[in-house]
């Protein structure tokens, strides 16, 4: 089981009133009639970092729009009159089968959590199967550690995250522990990440080894 958690960002590029006149100036380009956000991939994005002067990337103003920053989406939501199409709007498919979980917490005002599931095949397990590895510390005793291939699991948990949830995150995994004693850690694999565009963290996390 795996689990991401987003923390408070770094301090904003860009007033967050200006980012929501931005907004705003093209309500209707962001929101259609029946209360659907344009998809990442539209160039309505990449205008709005245009307006204010590429101070943010378009991938990182459709997170924090699609995740209601600031409630930057439900203010326009209620300035269109959409208010009962609130439910066509666009969600994360969480209802995939899994037998691997991920969270993930995006700042606002205050926190949201939100609870990611992937399945990690055994087979593609073994390839990121944690190694141990001893070292000689400084009284010249010898100790064992178990860790993750370096290099091999985050693009391994990157792209099967990516692949079925379609997030426009940009994560960079910063570092992974192993536990080799469940009586010592809530968690057998542990690590965390951070979205170089949007600020936004990530932590994950299996309970139990594969078997």
């Amino acid at each position: 089981m795996f689990n991401d958690a987003v923390r408070k960002g770094r301090k904003p590029r860009v007033d967050k009133n200006l980012i929501f006149e931005a907004f705003v100036k093209r309500k209707h380009e962001i929101i259609n009639e029946q209360g659907l956000i344009s998809p990442v991939s539209s160039n309505v994005w990449k205008v709005l970092s245009e307006d204010l002067n590429y101070k943010l990337p378009s991938n990182s103003l459709y997170i924090m729009f699609y995740e209601d920053r600031h409630e930057w989406k439900s203010r326009l939501i209620k300035l269109l009159g959409l208010e009962d199409h609130v439910k066509n709007l666009i969600e994360v498919d969480q209802c995939s089968s899994s037998d691997t979980e991920l969270s993930l917490e995006s700042n606002k005002d205050e926190f949201i959590k939100k609870l990611f599931k992937i399945n990690i095949h055994f087979n593609v397990f073994t390839q990121i199967k944690p190694t141990t590895v001893t070292y000689k510390d400084k009284k010249s005793r010898y100790r064992s550690y178990d860790i993750l291939p370096s290099g091999i699991w985050t693009d391994t948990i990157n792209d099967i995250f990516l692949k079925e949830h379609k997030l426009p995150c940009n994560f960079i995994y910063k570092r992974g522990k192993v536990s080799r004693d469940s009586r010592n850690s809530e968690h057998y694999i542990w690590f965390c990440a951070k979205c170089k565009d949007c600020g936004s963290e990530m932590e994950g996390w299996s309970d139990t080894e594969p078997k």
